[in-house]
């Protein structure tokens, strides 16, 4: 349909070539689920505001967007899955929902023009190295930290064990 490979019953959106440009308005009302490397390498698309019908963004669905600038999730996605929006250098605005339980491994990384990146109150599980490279990490004592979360940090620097004040989780480790 326009352009983009969706499953029989147009409920999963498979894939969009990345010489396409698409808008999300013009997804079929029945689409609840973006396909994993559905957008991937797409240079057209800017802003993402997908409607509240998908209820699943899979894996890599966004990765490697160039110019991807903006993305509002719907309530309806309680899931960021792993990879993402990686490599999304052009990245600044993200807007997630409070119902929104998991950021996947790598969800965000590399996503160098992330400065500003809130976590809703109501994740409860960061996946492995979620920011890594991003521009919205803060370091303290050579602990990552975005928001109230810790997301990793140097060990060969660690200097003492400890996390800072108001920390309310941390993301998982690979040790």
């Amino acid at each position: 349909k326009d352009g983009v490979l969706f499953s029989k019953d147009t409920k999963t959106l498979i894939g969009c070539p990345p010489a396409l440009s698409y808008s999300f308005n013009k997804l079929p009302k029945e689409t609840e689920t973006i396909g994993v490397f559905a957008f991937v390498c797409n240079k057209y698309i800017k802003e993402i505001n997908i409607p509240e019908t998908v209820t699943k963004i899979q894996m890599n669905a966004f990765r490697a967007c160039p110019n991807l600038t903006s993305v509002f999730l719907p309530t309806s996605a309680t899931e960021i899955q792993g990879d993402t929006f990686s490599f999304c250098p052009s990245l600044t605005d993200v807007k997630l929902s409070n119902k929104v339980a998991a950021i996947g491994p790598s969800a965000f990384a590399y996503c160098d023009s992330l400065k500003k990146f809130s976590i809703p109150d109501s994740v409860t599980y960061l996946g492995w190295n979620p920011f890594e490279g991003s521009g919205c990490i803060e370091v303290e004592d050579n602990v990552y930290y975005v928001g109230k979360w810790c997301v990793g940090g140097d060990k060969n620097r660690l200097t003492k064990l400890g996390l800072r004040d108001g920390t309310v989780g941390d993301a998982e480790t690979s040790s």
